[in-house]
């Protein structure tokens, strides 16, 4: 290696910064490789040693350690060979449970699985000790460790796995297989099926652990009118619906709302790949009832003061024939005492008037700002009960309304609220 203060260019120095650059975050990304192959390999392991297949186990433990040699994995194989020899009954694996049971041991001094360690090898060791030095030293009959496996791993409930087009078993699949390319596919109720190609090199086992897509659910919301759906609090869209909502399994709040309705919220409970239906039923809210009713007395008011304005210019279509008269002639004094009453009737009924359509346009505005902001007001869900032991939560809604009134002095509405 050249010492830093030995290149002679800042080009040289650059050269090597970046070469030990690329260098390490390729050490880095190999140990995270092989970190993630080990994962797979022990996860392999377990499944195997669960279904009662113990020399896979035993096998997948021993590539998991090669790649990542940590004592769990050892504890875990050591495990796996004391139940090979309880069922196949070779020395061999007698002999490597004890051996590793040790290593276990001496590389953990504290806590850990040490007496569980502890306990296996006094059980062992007087097995160990009955048997012939030739018993213990027998290799088996054939060797796990030249076989050719392939084991396929999901960690989904009920999975499925086939391999090169053959009949679905229950997952984890462990077969012996030929060395050389195969096709596994793994499926599941409610989930994507998956496909992938693996090869199985001779005397090895290939481990591969897949991961399958949840199918989501299908939610159809049954409502022409226009209205705004939100899901869990967001926003997904305004009834009618193109197409089915597709939602991850389990509980959502659908809520639907629309100006002048009250606003219709359930909880619904979503299975993978299933649809279900929604039907919501939107009432009409107390407010825009009141905003009706509001505008039916704007529109009376504007009758009226179009009622008493067609009176009004009756009485001023006779003021105007009186004067009309006196244009052309004398008219007597009744007449005159007619022009001055149609006169005053003529102001009265246009008072009215005015005051008929200053009703109608207050009381529409009153109607208008009532239907405006007769925003719908989304209610919470009763909240499950606390644990026991768990202090009941305290909630503290806030209602804000418009409360119309009408008295003998007019009409107007209050704003108001609870908190």
């Amino acid at each position: 290696m050249i010492p830093w203060d030995m290149l002679g260019a800042p080009a040289d120095r650059l050269l090597v910064t970046t070469a030990l650059a690329v260098l390490l975050a390729t050490t880095a990304a190999a140990a995270d490789d092989a970190l993630g192959q080990a994962k797979t390999f022990f996860t392999a392991g377990a499944q195997a040693y669960d279904a009662g297949r113990f020399g896979a186990a035993v096998q997948a433990f021993q590539q998991a350690y090669a790649l990542a040699p940590r004592p769990a994995i050892l504890f875990s194989m050591a495990q796996a060979e004391r139940k090979a020899w309880y069922v196949d009954k070779h020395g061999d694996d007698l002999k490597h449970a004890l051996e590793h049971y040790h290593a276990y041991l001496s590389q953990v001094a504290t806590g850990g699985r040490r007496g569980d360690a502890a306990d296996a090898l006094a059980e062992l060791e007087p097995i160990a000790s009955r048997m012939m030095p030739q018993e213990l030293n027998a290799p088996p009959a054939v060797a796990a460790e030249a076989k050719t496996r392939m084991m396929v791993t999901c960690a989904t409930a009920g999975a499925r796995a086939s391999l090169d087009g053959g009949a679905d078993t229950e997952a984890p699949l462990i077969d012996d297989v030929k060395p050389g390319k195969h096709r596994v596919r793994v499926s599941a109720d409610g989930y994507f099926d998956e496909e992938r190609d693996a090869i199985a090199a001779a005397g090895s086992l290939a481990a591969i652990d897949v991961v399958l897509r949840a199918r989501p659910a299908l939610l159809s919301i049954q409502l022409g009118a226009s209205a705004a759906v939100t899901v869990d609090g967001r926003p997904v869209g305004t009834t009618p619906l193109a197409r089915p909502l597709e939602l991850p399994a389990g509980a959502h709040v659908v809520t639907v709302t629309k100006n002048g309705y009250e606003a219709f919220s359930r909880e619904v409970t979503l299975e993978r790949g299933k649809s279900a239906s929604l039907a919501p039923t939107l009432e009409t809210t107390g407010q825009r009832t009141t905003a009706w009713v509001f505008f039916g007395a704007a529109g009376a008011g504007v009758l009226t003061g179009a009622a008493f304005t067609g009176v009004a210019l009756v009485e001023q279509s006779n003021a105007r024939t009186i004067l009309g008269a006196q244009a052309v002639r004398n008219i007597p004094a009744s007449d005159i005492g007619a022009y001055q009453s149609d006169v005053s009737a003529r102001d009265r009924w246009r008072t009215v008037a005015i005051a008929g359509y200053g009703a109608g346009v207050g009381l529409a505005a009153i109607g208008a700002v009532l239907w405006i902001f007769d925003a719908p007001s989304v209610q919470p869900l009763p909240e499950a009960p606390p644990a026991p032991g768990e202090p009941p939560k305290k909630s503290a809604p806030v209602e804000m309304r418009l409360v119309p009134w009408v008295g003998p002095a007019g009409a107007g509405i209050t704003f108001g609220g609870r908190m």
